[in-house]
């Protein structure tokens, strides 16, 4: 073995450990994310920020529900929000 292949293979085993690494530290947390976005108070949520009816739903419900719905997600004001999105 060269010292040029060596030296790449080393590289190579370090980007790799790197990347999983990443992907075990960071994946609860961006799930948490996207399935819940940060809202602060000048914050625009729409049914875009979410993936499903049903997260979007859980998020309305525990920011206040159809009393509050300090968002306007629920248009219709059925209690039910984001109803193009997929269940």
């Amino acid at each position: 073995m060269t010292r040029n292949s060596y030296f790449w293979s080393i590289i190579t085993f370090f980007i790799f450990s790197f990347l999983i690494w990443l992907n075990y530290s960071i994946g609860p947390e961006y799930i948490k994310l996207r399935k819940y976005p940060s809202v602060n108070p000048t914050a625009s949520v729409t049914c875009k920020n979410f993936l499903t009816q049903e997260d979007a739903q859980d998020f309305f419900i525990k920011n206040g529900g159809a009393k509050v719905d300090k968002f306007n997600l629920d248009k219709d004001k059925d209690g039910k929000v984001c109803e193009s999105l997929p269940k």
